[in-house]
């Protein structure tokens, strides 16, 4: 990481050190407060630095993560119990398993109900703590949501007559998935269908945010019935921690809960765990199915030797492990030739170092062991031409046989145009139709036609473009040609600076063969605009598109498909620039004129399509949404379901949608439009990334933060891979980063989100005009975050920044303007001037009302907001009328269980508490309390906020036992994690008093004696 200079000054934010700030500071928040020192005082940080992290962990609110006690020991033992004991109807025979948190018995029903064998866990005696208990039953209750077939079941619950509550699972009685197989003599396929269905229960759990972090086949017992049954979620780890407290992510490697064997190298380092860590861990159990053996052995190796085999040796092909266990000597070449190729390939990506690199699912892995198993490619094999074309003719090998003769003469015909300049020149027209057919390859490599050659016409492209001067040099006219083929296929693949390179020498070579006014000039300049209009240089974009459309003008009459196209690239180029009325009438324009070209469905559908994303962004949803639903129909009639432009549609179609308020139909589309683009893109693709980030906003927007952050760092780091214009970071790394800053403002980590935030509008500063709707947009996601940190006269001037340039941009009644102004509104409030705020509130609210209507969450805001406000300043009846505004909007747009409603019912119990309606107060905040609980972590300031008003409601009614039960285990959290003089602390101390003063008690001896 490059230093800065120790004299103090604030560091340079380059990516390496956002990533390093931030990698630090999430470290120190999982450290105990007196810790945290130590960690800053050792790190490799110049003075500036150290100064930064040390200011962002004095502003962090997020507590540290303690680490959970030790979980179930994972050694089997089985006793009988000498003397049966019983846990409510239920006789424990023999024991199981016995750990740091719990004991496991084998027990039977003893009632009418049934009298079938169950195991039993049950709260180690010793621990019965309150909030111990109280971490049990949320246990147990998570646990009663995983209802799949291959997951041994949560059967019922109780609580024993020490206070001890227990949890009764389906005893599963079988042999371990490896075992069974060995002894059931299972074939390949049989395997194969047994670790499908181990996928699916895995699959099934990570949707509901657990992570197993122990798979092995000591936990998949399979019974006598041939079914696998996933066991033993003992040291598993939520991704909502808050929904599962019982366990939690360690950062040491030693105190790190796993089996060696079979953990991944995330796991080995003590790093963070994800669900690709349970998919490595199925790449182990696969290769030892396949197998007989493990890809590493570790066995009594120093943890060190541990480390450096699973970190960084990569394993043995299982085709040639295959060979060293298996004595039938025919058996075991027949069994090395099924797993060469793609079984090879399929366990060694589930098996790869780095997370992301694996498959992204435990679905995915099994949906390739299907694709192979019926003949198709698998995304795990490399997609070469060879390949490919190997399963389409398995496949297909009748009707392959007449095709493969003319794919051969294609192939061999392109490679002749590369190589000998004679044939080149005589074959003119059918040079012409090849590079067409190239230009294509590069829009849409999809598997039934181009991605079958893929690779091999990369390899051709390169070796095309580093030889074109020396094969093609006494031709110029096809070198011209071929130079914007080659410009236009880089372009389609992402690698803009190198297609830059080659755009600008075919426009400079066209204009000297032809002159200025030639449709072959007409046809570069456009190519040119297009990627100048990517790279954000929309100056360049206007005269090179502005050029093209007038010589098409000059040379074709109308309707024509060339001037209809050119119309619409340069109100494209317009709209990018904020020019929106000139970009529509360019745009109607254009559609009007493709109309009318009954052979141009696919030039139809780009207009609508881009005409929609004009109309969304100028806020007119109901015409957009029919624009584009329409362009969408004709790329998948005309073009499939599997094609680059029907996925820009269905991505673009998403993003309507999530403006609308429809998150979870956004979200479908996301994943739909993802699906394809990683199909037909590499993987360090721009438009990979930028679908990413939507998913991660669509997740957000339905409260399902832990999903939404999982798919936002994928698409951070991917942006951060990609090349950036003028040396800044790429576009779509910054609108990644607003959508992480926007989470970590909502999760409560506010110094993250102001170091997202912060390079986010670095870049597009760097990269685009002061005056653009885009740098508006980074200004005011950077501002609330500092009026949430308490840099207001900061956020005041980005907020009056981004109000301004919207005005300039999208004109005075777009809803960006609006939610600016709410914003604004927001910190005029937070500053005292109550005038000020409700005069913004109400601005604000009569835009997006007329844009959105009712049902929209930014009006749910906006409602809550003069809700809050009117309440702040005495009149509570007007207040209670806009939060019950509120409530009814957020339930209707956002369903009954989103955090927003949540937090709306808190302010309802607020409003209730001061009008003295202590049941309707202590009503709300438990409904609150219930909410917020499932979606947001135990020390986030909202679930506090509820309890303390829960506790306050409570007291005011005298039922002060319940009030005092409520905040304590509350008010000791915070004792141990900031201190006593800590605010939190103090606020959370305030509430005791109340409550022990109410109850007729010495506060201070109370305090004193907790």
């Amino acid at each position: 990481m490059a230093k800065t200079s120790d004299k103090g000054e604030k560091p340079s934010m380059t990516p390496e050190l956002w990533r390093c700030l931030q990698e630090l500071l999430d470290q120190a928040l999982e450290l105990p407060s007196e810790r945290r020192a130590e960690l800053v005082a050792n790190a490799d940080l110049d003075l500036a630095a150290r100064s930064r992290l040390e200011g962002l962990i004095r502003a962090a609110e997020e507590p540290a993560t303690a680490l959970d006690r030790s979980p179930l020991s994972l050694a089997p033992r089985r006793a009988t119990v000498a003397e049966p004991r019983r846990l409510g109807a239920y006789e424990l025979l023999e024991s199981l398993d016995r750990g740091g948190m719990g004991s496991v018995f084998i027990a039977r029903r003893t009632d009418d109900v049934h009298s079938r064998r169950v195991a039993i866990k049950v709260l180690q005696m010793g621990l019965e703590t309150d909030e111990m208990v109280r971490r049990f039953r949320r246990e147990r209750e998570i646990l009663a949501q995983m209802e799949h077939p291959n997951i041994a079941h949560l059967l019922d619950g109780g609580t024993a007559p020490d206070g001890r509550p227990f949890l009764v699972m389906e005893l599963v009685e079988g042999q371990p998935i490896d075992r069974y197989c060995d002894e059931a003599g299972a074939g390949l396929e049989e395997r194969l269908r047994l670790f499908q269905k181990v996928c699916s229960a895995v699959h099934f759990a990570h949707q509901n945010l657990v992570v197993h972090r122990d798979l092995k086949p000591a936990n998949i017992l399979v019974t006598a019935e041939g079914v696998p049954k996933l066991l033993d979620f003992g040291i598993a780890k939520l991704l909502s921690t808050e929904n599962f407290p019982l366990t939690v992510v360690t950062t040491a490697p030693d105190r790190a809960l796993m089996t060696p064997a079979y953990a991944s190298p995330e796991q080995i380092r003590g790093e963070r765990i994800t669900t690709a860590s349970d998919v490595y861990s199925l790449g182990v159990l696969l290769y030892q199915l396949l197998t007989g053996t493990r890809p590493h052995q570790v066995e009594g190796k120093s943890r060190a030797e541990v480390q450096r085999l699973i970190c960084e040796e990569e394993p043995p092909l299982p085709s040639v492990a295959v060979g060293d266990t298996n004595d039938e000597v025919g058996e075991a070449r027949k069994l090395r030739r099924s797993l060469t190729g793609d079984l090879d390939n399929i366990v060694l990506m589930a098996l790869r170092k780095e997370a992301q690199r694996r498959y992204i699912s435990a679905e995915q892995l099994a949906e390739d062991i299907e694709r192979h198993m019926t003949g198709l490619p698998v995304v795990a094999r490399k997609d070469t031409f060879t390949y490919r074309a190997g399963k389409f003719v398995r496949r297909h090998r009748v009707a392959v046989a007449s095709g493969t003769t003319a794919l051969v003469l294609l192939l061999g015909f392109i490679q002749v145009l590369l190589v000998q300049q004679r044939e080149v020149v005589a074959q003119r027209d059918r040079f012409e139709t090849t590079a067409k057919f190239l230009t294509e390859i590069f829009e849409n490599p999809n598997p039934e036609r181009s991605e079958a050659v893929n690779l091999s016409a990369q390899q051709l492209l390169e070796r095309g473009a580093a030889s074109l001067d020396q094969d093609l040099g006494d031709q110029p006219e096809v070198l011209a040609d071929m130079r914007s083929v080659i410009g236009v296929s880089y372009h389609g693949l992402g690698q803009l600076e190198a297609a830059a390179v080659h755009l600008e020498r075919a426009l400079a070579d066209h204009r000297a063969l032809y002159g200025d006014d030639h449709p072959a000039v007409a046809e570069s300049l456009q190519r040119l605009a297009q990627l100048e209009s990517d790279l954000r240089l929309l100056e360049s974009a206007e005269a090179h598109g502005s050029e093209a459309l007038a010589i098409r003008r000059a040379h074709f009459e109308p309707p024509h498909a060339d001037i209809a196209d050119s119309l619409f690239r340069l109100g494209w180029i317009r709209e990018r620039g904020g020019d929106y009325p000139s970009a529509e009438n360019l745009y109607r324009e254009a559609l009007a004129m493709a109309r009318q070209l009954a052979d141009e469905p696919r030039l139809l559908a780009e207009i609508l399509t881009g005409f929609g994303i004009l109309l969304r962004e100028s806020a007119k949803y109901r015409e957009a949404e029919g624009y584009l639903n329409e362009a969408l129909a004709i790329y998948r009639s005309e073009l499939g379901e599997e094609h680059v432009r029907t996925a820009a549609a269905t991505n673009s179609l998403g993003l309507l949608m999530n403006l609308m308020g429809r998150f979870d139909l956004a979200e479908e589309l996301f994943r739909k439009a993802l699906a394809i683009a990683e199909k037909v893109y590499q993987d360090d693709h721009p438009e990979i990334a930028s679908i990413g980030a939507n998913i991660g906003k669509a997740l957000e927007n339905q409260g399902r933060y832990e999903e939404a952050e999982a798919e936002l760092s994928t698409a951070v780091e991917l942006g951060r891979r990609l090349p950036g214009p003028r040396g800044a970071g790429h576009p779509v790394l910054a609108y990644a980063l607003l959508q992480q800053a926007s989470l970590y403002e909502i999760t409560g980590r506010r110094p993250l989100a102001a170091l997202a935030g912060e390079e986010a509008l670095r870049i597009r500063r760097a990269v685009l005009d002061d005056d653009h709707k885009d740098v508006a947009a980074a200004c005011d996601h950077l501002a609330r975050i500092y009026q949430h940190l308490g840099r207001l006269d900061e956020a005041d001037a980005l907020f009056r920044e981004a109000i301004e340039i919207y005005t300039r941009t999208v004109g005075p009644s777009h809803p960006l303007r609006g939610k600016a102004l709410n914003n604004l509104g927001a910190l005029a409030f937070t500053r005292g001037d109550r005038a000020a705020a409700l005069g913004l509130f109400e601005e604000a609210i009569s835009i997006l009302q007329q844009v959105y209507g009712d049902d929209h969450p930014d009006v749910a805001s906006l409602a809550f907001n003069l809700g809050f406000l009117h309440h702040d300043a005495g009149d509570l009846e007007r207040a209670g009328e806009f939060l019950e505004e509120a409530l009814a909007v957020s339930r209707r747009a956002l369903g009954g269980d989103h955090p927003t409603v949540g937090i709306v019912l808190l302010q309802q119990g607020r409003l209730a508490l001061d009008q003295e309606r202590w049941s309707d107060a202590e009503r709300a905040a438990r409904h609150s309390l219930e909410i917020l609980a499932d979606r947001l972590p135990y020390e986030h300031n909202r679930r506090r906020q509820a309890e303390g008003l829960l506790a306050r409601s409570l007291a005011a009614q005298g039922r002060t036992d319940e009030a005092e039960e409520v905040i304590r285990d509350r008010y000791l959290w915070a004792l141990r994690e900031h201190g006593p003089e800590h605010r939190k602390t103090e606020s959370l101390r305030e509430i005791l008093t109340e409550v022990f003063r109410a109850a007729g008690k010495d506060a201070d001896s109370a305090l004193a004696a907790l």
